[in-house]
């Protein structure tokens, strides 16, 4: 949607912890990430939710390091909670 255009992107590769998951990489490629525009950031972390591994690494890129243009974000927000 074009109001969701612009908003950062943040992956939880979960389950890291069990034999034969998608790494990163496979899941970035699966997701076809890299054909986004640079206009929109996204970031994959391995996780796994038991343990709590990358959880504080996505929290604290989508909460600090994730450029976005806040205006937009209040206008998907609101483009949401409308639909």
């Amino acid at each position: 949607e074009e109001e969701l255009r612009d908003i950062p992107i943040l992956v939880f590769a979960n389950k890291q912890d069990l034999p034969n998951v998608m790494s990163v990489e496979e899941i970035t490629d699966k997701l076809e990430l890299n054909s986004i525009p640079d206009t929109r950031s996204w970031f994959v972390t391995p996780s796994c939710a038991i343990t709590g591994d990358g959880l504080y690494e996505g929290l604290d890129w989508i909460s600090n390091g994730a450029p976005f243009n806040p205006q937009r974000f209040k206008k998907a927000k609101n483009a949401r909670s409308i639909a």
